[in-house]
């Protein structure tokens, strides 16, 4: 028995040995059991400490005690198409979509305009932003907390 008191918040870190992919070391969340339930505490970027792939440590924020989980965060789905000003599709557009650490993936348009990002990562703040010879286009800031469909880029000229 202790007679320890826990008071205001605490910073809990895990150090994740053997993941050596950054990627799947990006998906790792701390989750934290409040009552019945697991709760998402990490600590993302930007804020600090942030989760660091050099050292495998990631953190969590916490104001009570309670057990703590390890887990993979999930990953989603960003689709939409490109659009020309007067709302045709824009085949062979290159459009990105960039992490907070500036990791990108790209992909072209579909002959209708279409594009689609698979895996990702949940919880977290990208911007898309299209390449096009013919037009340019606004960067788009967009938070990822669920499967998002008509992310739709429009050209401006």
């Amino acid at each position: 028995m202790t007679s320890a008191i826990f008071g205001g918040s605490h910073t809990v870190c895990i150090v994740a040995f053997g993941i050596d992919d950054p990627e799947d070391f990006a998906r790792l969340r701390i989750l934290h059991r409040e009552g019945s339930q697991l709760i998402d505490r990490t600590i993302l970027f930007p804020d600090a400490p942030a989760p660091l792939f050099a050292t495998r440590q990631v953190c969590s924020r916490v104001d009570l005690p309670g057990d703590f989980y390890l887990a993979y965060g999930p990953t989603f789905m960003v689709s939409g198409r490109v659009l020309t000003p007067n709302g045709q599709g824009l085949r062979n557009a290159v459009v990105s979509i960039t992490d907070s650490r500036g990791v990108r993936q790209m992909t072209t348009s579909s002959s209708f305009g279409a594009y689609v990002f698979a895996n990702v990562r949940g919880g977290e703040t990208y911007t898309i932003s299209v390449s096009s010879r013919r037009y340019r286009f606004a960067a788009r800031p967009i938070v990822v907390l669920s499967n998002l469909n008509d992310v739709d880029m429009i050209g401006l000229e």
